[in-house]
């Protein structure tokens, strides 16, 4: 009775675990035969009753590693369930048998593997075609896969606290969706094409964003879905870089290629290699981060916020003591640094007419052609 007064997270596994717990409590049992029992009622009490009696299968607690083929063989025969419960156990993945060629794929509108161990989405939840609900919160999880964006049902989608470093562009493909939960993870941007969402609810908190900023962020949802919104129109991420002939490519005019690279997500990523290669990768990066400071301006219209954010740009990037002092000529800078009158214009000519030509001259580019 101590340790549950004192502990309201034990109270609750206490609370919901099966009534076995306080069976075992029995005399002239031994501790041995105990966990026996416990192990076998845990079990057991796994089996799914028939589609005619219950529409929701709940798992959840179940100190589960795998799902039991006597569950998987269950679902596969049952037509109306509805709702399955997995969370707060210990799994790493689903038996594709639980989904393939099953009644689920048509009846399922709800799963929950919430608090488990995954470090991937398991590829068959893509199957289901009828879900509106997909808890994922609390894995392990780094990739969310563009497969799983085919969903034309789903209403609410839950990724928070896991590990996830990007969202694939495809997301946008969701007509649907209405509450994404995002927090807790390692985003640095957001895709634009979640601006085509009717998203009534994003959470975003302890995210190192970039793209929008957190003073993007703290404006509100409606400010997010704005940038987004703008950035969609200036940054084309669907534009393909590779298949364009060389000759092609080269014969446009430098600042339309070079603008072409920084709007493809490959070629920017070879563009900074080679940068880096040349120690002047603060120049591409300052280039963006001017980019989305104009957008953010333009969608806040608020004067102190718009100085705030300009004061960081030039302090990360101009100022003599600049942690990623750009890499420019003297006079360049100089003048930078009196004026800060179109930086982001200065900085692309800059690379347009010096770094370009040198980077559609290397192997990066080759490679990118490829």
């Amino acid at each position: 009775k101590r340790l549950i007064s004192t502990s309201p997270g034990r109270k609750e596994r206490l609370d919901t675990a099966p009534s076995v717990m306080t069976s075992v409590s029995a005399p002239n049992v031994g501790l041995k035969g105990q966990r026996l029992r416990t192990a076998q009622s845990n079990l057991e009490s796994t089996r799914v009753p028939k589609a005619s009696q219950r529409s929701t299968v709940k798992m959840n607690r179940k100190g589960l590693t795998v799902v039991p083929p006597s569950v998987v063989e269950d679902l596969r025969a049952s037509t109306g369930v509805r709702t399955i419960g997995l969370s707060h156990n210990f799994l790493v993945s689903l038996p594709p048998m639980l989904i393939y060629g099953t009644p689920l794929r048509e009846s399922l509108t709800k799963i929950s593997l919430a608090y488990n161990r995954l470090m991937f989405v398991p590829a068959e939840i893509a199957l289901l075609d009828a879900l509106e609900e997909l808890l994922l919160h609390c894995n392990e999880i780094k990739q969310f896969p563009a497969q799983c964006c085919r969903f034309k049902r789903l209403k609410a989608l839950s990724l928070h606290t896991n590990r996830l470093t990007s969202l694939p562009e495809e997301i946008g493909g969701m007509p649907t969706l209405e509450r994404l939960l995002l927090n807790g993870n390692l985003l640095t941007e957001l895709p634009p094409q979640l601006c085509q969402l009717k998203i009534t609810r994003l959470s975003l908190e302890e995210n190192p964003l970039e793209a929008p900023s957190h003073v993007v962020v703290s404006q509100g949802l409606s400010h997010v879905m704005a940038y987004l919104a703008k950035r969609m129109k200036l940054i084309k991420i669907k534009h393909k870089v590779q298949g364009t002939n060389v000759d092609e490519f080269t014969k446009d005019s430098k600042g339309k290629a070079l603008m072409k690279v920084l709007r493809d997500s490959e070629g920017l990523q070879a563009f900074r290699r080679f940068l880096a290669k040349e120690f002047s990768s603060e120049n591409v990066e300052f280039f963006l981060e001017v980019e989305d400071f104009r957008l953010a301006a333009s969608v806040m219209k608020n004067p102190t916020v718009t100085y705030t954010e300009a004061s960081r740009v030039f302090n990360q990037f101009i100022s003599e003591t600049a942690d990623k002092e750009l890499n420019l000529p003297s006079k360049i800078l100089a003048d930078l640094r009196a004026t800060f009158q179109s930086p982001g214009a200065v900085i692309f000519n800059v690379m347009k007419d010096d770094s370009f030509p040198r980077f559609i001259a290397s192997n990066f580019f080759a490679d990118l052609m490829k």
